[in-house]
């Protein structure tokens, strides 16, 4: 599933959110199943990277929930967090929920 999602994210000229959501929930939940990261973080790197580009686009104000659920899934802090961006705008994605 995540490859047949990457591969609709690099070969598509007209990306929409929802195919890049669903990617990213794909990834997610495949890391679930196999709990370590890459050692160098570069998927998850790569996950926040395509999750911010999506949030810019879709704002505050988009009608539907789930970008909005997979920030909170990929930026709650974890046991090793550190205090970045990402964790210091968890409220504007929970607000952003309700709307």
């Amino acid at each position: 599933i995540t490859e047949t999602y990457a591969f609709i994210n690099k070969q598509s000229s007209s990306k929409t959110v929802r195919d890049q959501t669903n990617y990213i929930l794909a990834n997610i939940i495949l890391r679930c199943k196999i709990p370590k990261w890459d050692e160098k973080d570069t998927l998850y790197k790569k996950l926040s990277d395509l999750l911010h580009s999506v949030l810019q686009e879709t704002g505050t104000q988009y009608p539907h929930p789930e970008p909005y659920y997979l920030a909170l899934l990929l930026f709650w802090p974890g046991q090793n967090y550190k205090q970045d961006d990402n964790w210091r705008n968890i409220c504007t994605y929970v607000a952003s929920l309700g709307k």
